[in-house]
Parts: C-alpha cells; sequence; structure tokens
C-alpha cells in the first residue's frame, strides 16, 4: 500500500507568510518547465549530462540550465561528480538518483 500523502494544504496553513514564500520559492524548482525538461532528457535517455553538452541538447541558455542543475541537485534528484571526457577534459558530470529517476519518468 503506498505511503499517505502529507496535506499539503495543512502543511503551508501552519506556516507564517515569511516560511510560506521561502517555501513555495524554493519548491517551485521541482516542477518548472526547464527542471522537466533536464530531468526527462537525464532519466528518459538513462545519461548522464555533461555540463559541456548543454546545447548540444538543447539547453541553449547554459548558465540557466546549470543554475538548474544544480538546484535539482539540492533536492537530491540529481547527483554529480567530476569526469574526464573523450577530449580530455574534465568537467561536471549530473547523473539521475533513484529519487530522481521514480519522481521523473
Amino acid at each position: 500500500m503506498p505511503e499517505k500523502l502529507p496535506d499539503l494544504k495543512e502543511l503551508m496553513e501552519k506556516m507564517d507568510n515569511t516560511a510560506l514564500k521561502e517555501f513555495l520559492k524554493e519548491t517551485n524548482i521541482l516542477g518548472d518547465e526547464m527542471s522537466k525538461k533536464l530531468m526527462i532528457n537525464i532519466t528518459q535517455q538513462n545519461s548522464p549530462l555533461p555540463i559541456g553538452q548543454l546545447s548540444s541538447r538543447g539547453f541553449h541558455n547554459e548558465l540557466s540550465a546549470m543554475m538548474r542543475l544544480h538546484g535539482l541537485q539540492r533536492y537530491g534528484m540529481l547527483s554529480s561528480n567530476m569526469k574526464e571526457q573523450n577530449n580530455g577534459k574534465v568537467e561536471r558530470v549530473f547523473s539521475a538518483t533513484d529519487m530522481g529517476r521514480r519522481a521523473y519518468r
């Protein structure tokens, strides 16, 4: 039997104004279009995403995409490590965590 989801309305009603605004700001990253596109790109291809491949995978605003990847990592959707690429360069590579795969597949 699946776990009962917490009642978000109740949770948010208990927050003061500052906490509610911070909660909405912080959790917005999990469901916006760029996050979905990044996560789907990584999970459906089951392929880690090197920073150097952002534009070739359709993410032309690379700075925004990099910031989003780090935000998704902060919430446990992605992990990253430094990896040497075929061209000899070392760059950060993002991979989906188990939770990230469950959430975006």
